[in-house]
């Protein structure tokens, strides 16, 4: 039996998330879950599955937005994939805000009628983003887990203080040099073969080094480890950036949108394996609908 492994980060709303585990229990799945070390674990209470077999990471990634954090966390579930001794056919990275969009049955068929090794990662060419990517690539962006802070005048002063940083290393014409590599960027969320997982746990404090200082480097790592491997042409390459990675974002209507339940036909009709992002504060009819719609598919198949 084919199996596949789920990555999942997670820092808020629970109901979002157990609902995403009700739909990835399938004995076919292994899921690995890494809950944001700043979260109330209490709140989302006993995770237990059924069919999947699920492991809970430590709780000892502090996750900022933008910050190398957030690499830190996908690689310490990577290793922790690796680290199983199963040879999984694909190993999914989501975040707890996402769900499928199709059963179980259907991403296992499709995954598996794509050629051996194939990765569903995202890279961007899209001149803006080419621009933003060289932007956060060759200057060193400090204070990255600071870049949200709550309080106003911190925030001030902290993009203000990064502000003067690029000026100074501008004007003093310190950049940082990634030869040998193509850079690229894309979605952080997407789906990898087993031997590029491996790629990337076996360079896990090169990356965690050489990308500290790279803003959002969660959107980037992945993409310039990808093109600058002997894997670069597993990639699928598609005119629709989401359809390389095989989600539902919309980054025209928010950051991203977050899907209302009169979205939820339209997403299950389409093509795309999960969508992000989901919220039961937002639209919680919209997460119940894309639930009831796929376990009643799924328990007709039964």
């Amino acid at each position: 039996m084919n199996k596949h492994a789920y990555c999942i980060i997670a820092h808020a709303d629970p109901d979002c998330l157990r609902t995403l585990l009700s739909l990835l229990d399938d004995s076919r799945n292994d899921i690995y879950l890494l809950i944001d070390r700043k979260s109330d674990r209490g709140k989302f209470g006993d995770l237990r599955l059924s069919r999947a077999r699920l492991t809970e990471l430590p709780r000892t990634v502090d996750i900022r937005w933008g910050d190398i954090s957030m690499v830190e966390a996908e690689l310490e579930l990577f290793e922790r994939v690796a680290a199983s001794g199963e040879n999984y056919s694909y190993v999914h990275l989501l975040s707890g805000a996402d769900l499928p969009l199709k059963s179980q049955d259907y991403i296992h068929a499709y995954c598996e009628s794509l050629p051996a090794g194939t990765n569903l990662v995202s890279v961007s060419r899209d001149p803006g983003d080419l621009r933003d990517l060289r932007y956060k690539t060759i200057y060193r962006h400090y204070l990255n887990r600071h870049y949200k802070s709550a309080r106003r005048w911190r925030k001030v002063g902290m993009k203000t203080w990064r502000l003067l940083t690029i000026i100074a290393q501008q004007a003093l014409g310190i950049r940082k040099s990634w030869k040998g590599y193509t850079l690229g960027k894309g979605d952080q969320w997407g789906s990898m073969s087993m031997d590029f997982v491996r790629y990337l746990v076996e360079r896990k404090e090169w990356i965690l080094r050489e990308f500290k200082y790279v803003f959002c480097a969660d959107e980037i790592y992945k993409q310039t480890l990808l093109l600058s491997s002997p894997m670069a042409s597993t990639r699928v390459v598609a005119d629709e950036e989401r359809e390389e990675c095989k989600r539902a974002i919309d980054w025209g209507r928010g950051a991203p949108y977050t899907w209302r339940r009169e979205d939820c036909e339209g997403l299950l009709a389409s093509d795309k394996l999960f969508g992000r992002k989901f919220s039961t504060q937002t639209d919680r009819d919209a997460v119940e609908f894309i639930r009831d719609s796929l376990l009643g598919k799924m328990n007709h198949a039964d």
